[in-house]
């Protein structure tokens, strides 16, 4: 009887501090917190491991290219695209996290991949809604996995700046190589309207690019609040 006693204060114990969890919102924070923590990637960010550079000057690299048969370039049944490489505005593009996994802190690139699947999905249907007035762009590179977003946010600068790079280097080559002067399109989503802010702000508001920039569609970037702090969420 005493033994069955104990058990039950123990148990009401248990259940008084889950609902003053639960009530305040703090549990729901532990959670979180214990979640991600146990499914992030292990180890600190070693640039050294992470995949080769995206060499832009090859085919592969690119989710889309206009002279590429690529899924940017689908359109709804009775609706007219441009042809691809004959517009007069270009959009550079850049593509949402689809690294979901947590193998490592950066995409490595595997066209056989989910990863690669979530990409071409992309393309298809959200970079394809600007093949109606614009040659279409998207580079592929080394995007960093969602769990970045649920760790410090000094980790999560490293890595996203890592993967930042990629997409600079992507802009660069497009410019000197495809975009020929016309005027052009930045438009991205989530972890690519991370990158595509940096882009604007460094690359083409302090240059004189700017002068050639249509309009820039940067959506999917919000913040989520989490009692007792707040965690920035673009992916």
């Amino acid at each position: 009887m005493k033994a069955l006693k104990t058990t039950g204060i123990v148990l009401g114990v248990i259940l008084a501090l889950l609902l003053g969890l639960y009530f305040s919102g703090y549990g729901q924070t532990l959670f979180f917190a214990a979640t991600t923590t146990w499914l992030k990637p292990a180890g600190d960010f070693d640039p050294s491991a992470a995949a080769p550079a995206p060499d832009y000057s090859k085919d592969e690299y690119w989710a889309a290219l206009p002279s590429l048969d690529d899924p940017a370039d689908l359109v709804p049944a009775g609706v007219t695209a441009i042809v691809q490489g004959e517009g007069m505005v270009d959009s550079f593009f850049i593509h949402p996290t689809g690294y979901l996994v947590n193998k490592s802190w950066t995409s490595p690139l595997d066209p056989n991949s989910g990863t690669e699947e979530n990409t071409r999905f992309m393309m298809a249907n959200q970079a394809s809604a600007l093949n109606g007035c614009c040659n279409v762009y998207a580079p592929r590179y080394r995007e960093a996995t969602i769990f970045s977003y649920f760790v410090s946010e000094e980790e999560r600068d490293v890595v996203h700046d890592f993967a930042y790079q990629d997409v600079l280097r992507a802009f660069e080559y497009y410019l000197e190589h495809h975009n020929q002067g016309r005027p052009f399109v930045i438009s991205s989503h989530s972890q690519g309207t991370h990158h595509a802010r940096r882009l604007l702000r460094e690359k083409i508001d302090a240059t004189d690019l700017h002068e050639r920039l249509v309009a820039a569609y940067m959506i999917g970037s919000v913040i989520i609040p989490l009692s007792p702090c707040l965690v920035r969420f673009d992916g």
